[in-house]
């Protein structure tokens, strides 16, 4: 039997109880999605999850074409949010977002695969009271599949409660020639789960050598720095400011004290700003947890923070925000030394080079730039050929580039010449976390696909593959007063893993 026709009856029932549901306005006989992770085929948001959906709308305005009404553009918004937060609670872990671009100018892919991070899933929303007939943008994005949300309600600003029904799925070579779609062309929406699951990669071979995996920019989801001698954080708030925190316990700053970390943010936490991994198929284990003082506040980025890198010496940060902007700061005097517009929409990644002397930026436009820390000049611009940079990483003395994108490759380049060096199919998940080693040979790449892996950058040779732990992560939670931070490290080892010194 062919792996459709489940899907195909199943998508028959559903059609017949959602008909009766169109016609009755009762959707009792449709599966609700109590929670994130279980099947559901109708999702209900309200409340204080529809206050932050239209306050991220809001946002994307202000970055939006202001010839447009601003009625108009909440509505897109709004639509297209809705029909995103749906499907990401039926799927929860099985995707992962992609960062929603308001100015662009064609449909993109709303996630990909956790598995597959080349399995691309596009959203179709129909909005209507009546059980529509559904349709496929002209311009669709490159995508391997797309899921199709109907949405009852108006879309305005005063509706206090929406729930979206997930229609169905279609591969995309499973598309009909017709721009519209019946309801029946769709699988049902139960089985996506499943088909992304199909995609799983089968597990690497686990290494005898355990190495920390490292970073040498801060992470797009939550931007965040370490100093090189551990005795200072710099965090992001969701206010947009930025906080320098000043560490008391000696063991713990000797702990953090020159690695460069990878951070990631989870819903859940006692104490407000939380970070930890989502997944729950790692082993955490809190090693020490210590206070700090808040030592300055500095006014940030109005837009938003995405990036945050500290030079070796703790002098300069330098910072990116969602606008595309950059700022450089004296941390000695709490004082900016500049500002610049870099990129066209958010920094995704940030580097500082050992020396100090220059930084490295990537966009979510695909834009790299390296700079200058004293003048701002720029050394280096360039587009990546592919997905949107996720991590950047500088040599020791900023001649050599790396930059590794959402898709999982990773490009190297000469910075003097500007000259590209390579380019490496190098991982199945994205890019989250690159180094470059200090006598500038070696090459680090940690990625979601749950390995890291070292490239040897003079004759470009992948050197090992090392499995286990992806990121280290270290979670900040502030107090609401703020007067003292909470740092819980984080790591996995196997019983069969060396540490090495």
């Amino acid at each position: 039997m062919d792996w459709t026709t489940p899907l195909k009856v199943q998508q028959a029932d559903f059609q017949q109880r959602l008909r009766f549901a169109s016609d009755t306005s009762d959707l009792s006989l449709l599966l609700r999605s109590a929670r994130p992770g279980l099947h559901g085929e109708v999702v209900e948001i309200m409340g204080d999850r529809l206050s932050q959906l239209r306050a991220q709308c809001r946002r994307f305005i202000l970055r939006s074409d202001p010839s447009i009404p601003v009625r108009d553009l909440l509505r897109r918004y709004l639509k297209e949010q809705l029909a995103r937060t749906a499907v990401a609670t039926v799927l929860d872990a099985t995707v992962v977002p992609i960062e929603f671009d308001p100015a662009a100018e064609t449909p993109e892919p709303a996630f990909h695969s956790a598995e597959r991070p080349q399995v691309r899933i596009a959203v179709e929303v129909t909005v209507g009271d009546r059980m529509p007939t559904l349709s496929a943008s002209p311009h669709l994005p490159e995508c391997d599949l797309i899921v199709w949300v109907w949405i009852r309600e108006p879309i305005d600003e005063t509706c206090p409660s929406y729930r979206p029904v997930l229609a169905g799925f279609l591969p995309i070579d499973r598309m009909p020639a017709t721009p519209s779609i019946e309801w029946d062309e769709l699988f049902y929406i139960g089985g996506l789960r499943a088909y992304l699951e199909s995609f799983r990669v089968s597990a690497p071979t686990v290494s005898s050598k355990w190495l920390r995996p490292v970073t040498g920019s801060s992470n797009f989801a939550y931007p965040l720095a370490v100093s090189a001698d551990g005795t200072r954080v710099v965090s992001g708030s969701y206010d947009g400011k930025l906080k320098v925190w000043q560490l008391s316990e000696s063991e713990l700053s000797g702990l953090l004290a020159g690695h460069p970390w990878s951070f990631a943010p989870t819903p859940t936490g006692t104490s407000g700003q939380s970070l930890s991994m989502r997944s729950t198929d790692k082993t955490l284990q809190l090693l020490q947890s210590g206070n700090a003082k808040l030592a300055r506040t500095l006014d940030g980025h109005p837009s938003g923070i995405t990036a945050v890198a500290l030079s070796p010496n703790g002098v300069d940060l330098v910072s990116g925000g969602c606008d595309g902007t950059v700022k450089i700061w004296d941390l000695t005097r709490s004082e900016l030394r500049y500002e610049l517009k870099v990129h066209r929409s958010a920094v995704r990644a940030i580097a500082v080079s050992a020396d100090g002397r220059s930084f490295a930026s990537g966009g979510l436009d695909r834009s790299i730039e390296v700079r200058s820390t004293d003048s701002g000049e720029v050394v280096l611009a360039l587009a990546s050929s592919g997905d949107s940079i996720a991590a950047v990483a500088l040599s020791s003395d900023g001649t050599v580039l790396a930059c590794g994108s959402q898709s999982g490759n990773i490009e190297v380049w000469n910075v003097p010449r500007g000259e590209k060096l390579y380019d490496f199919e190098g991982h199945a998940g994205t890019v989250r976390s690159m180094v470059i080693g200090e006598d500038g040979r070696l090459l680090a790449s940690g990625s979601t696909e749950r390995t890291l892996k070292l490239w040897d950058i003079q004759t470009g040779q992948l050197q090992q593959v090392l499995t286990g732990y992806t990121d280290p992560l270290v979670a900040v939670a502030p107090n609401a007063k703020g007067t003292w931070l909470e740092l819980s490290l984080f790591q996995q080892r196997s019983d069969d893993w060396q540490l090495e010194p």
